[in-house]
């Protein structure tokens, strides 16, 4: 079977037994695209201290 290449780079640094590097962020769009161009795993939306906007989120992904 082939592999199929991961789109989570979170689950792909840890099935290859290496760290994954992670940003927190606000659910922003601008935001989002700024750090699409960086060199993380992942992004994790911060959505504690804002109103939920769940648009916003939806957004982002």
């Amino acid at each position: 079977m082939a592999d199929i290449p991961r789109l989570n780079g979170v689950i792909r640094a840890l099935e290859q037994n290496k760290p994954a590097f992670v940003t927190f962020s606000a659910a922003e769009i601008g935001a989002a695209q700024a750090i699409n161009a960086a060199p993380y795993d992942g992004i994790v939306f911060e959505m504690e201290h804002r109103p939920y906007d769940i648009r916003a989120l939806r957004d982002c992904l």
